[in-house]
């Protein structure tokens, strides 16, 4: 069996008691690594009383878990939600496709407690990922998206890439760099949500001056805002 687990935003106490006790009875526990910023396989371990080991990319995207879940009970601990990144539902469904048991814990990730902002979450458009400018890829096609959200008047959730295996975890001036070409009046800057929350508002000079936390770091450009939206934004920029 599979289980799939997901750690919420403020690992490890987000745990909620129902996946502390699946997480007990596993007979092995892995700590997703490339997409992690938030808690190490040894502060998992300390806090469960029990081993716990990283699970580089390449063990979760190849067919090693879904082998070594057919033969015993095997943990996926995730930071945030289980289901925020596609690899995890790949996995889910191969898990359903080659008829090995799984079960999944769900938990508050980055696509929800952005509400926290005050922007209504029925009101995002397309989620987007900024990566990492590499020589050999460079894509662009979040600017498509977040123009097709503008034109609809709907907020676009921006999540910053996170290269955990390389010590990378882009910033918001990071991003406000690749982001130059798309006009909006206000920028929403929010760093580790789930924990200090730390949300900023202003415009993209006024992010770039801000003094911001550490990652993780994501980025909303606000679509229409009715009164209640306009004046949490408004809050945000004090």
């Amino acid at each position: 069996m599979l289980l799939l687990i997901g750690l919420g935003l403020s690992p490890p106490g987000s745990v909620s008691v129902e996946a502390w006790e699946s997480l007990q009875a596993a007979d092995s526990v892995y700590l997703e690594q490339y997409t992690n910023l938030g808690i190490s396989a040894d502060e998992l371990a300390a806090f469960l009383k029990r081993p716990a080991l990283l699970a580089p990319r390449t063990k979760v995207e190849s067919e090693q878990l879904l082998h070594e879940a057919s033969l015993k009970t095997v943990a996926l601990c995730v930071i945030g939600d289980v289901f925020t990144a596609t690899t995890h539902s790949v996995l889910y469904l191969d898990c359903l496709k080659a008829d090995v048991p799984v079960k999944v814990f769900q938990n508050a990730g980055i696509m929800n407690a952005v509400a926290m902002t005050g922007l209504e979450l029925y009101k995002f458009g397309q989620t987007v990922s900024i990566p990492y400018p590499m020589p050999s890829f460079n894509p662009d096609s979040y600017l498509e998206k977040i123009a097709s959200n503008q034109a609809a008047g709907l907020h676009t959730l921006c999540l910053l890439d996170i290269k955990a295996d390389e010590a990378k975890y882009m910033t918001i001036p990071e991003a406000l760099v690749l982001l130059k070409d798309i006009r909006t009046p206000i920028i929403i800057g929010i760093a580790k949500l789930g924990t200090e929350n730390h949300v900023y508002a202003g415009t993209r000079e006024q992010l770039l001056q801000h003094i911001w936390p550490s990652q993780p770091h994501s980025i909303i450009i606000p679509g229409q805002l009715n009164a209640v939206e306009q004046e949490f934004v408004e809050f945000w920029q004090k």
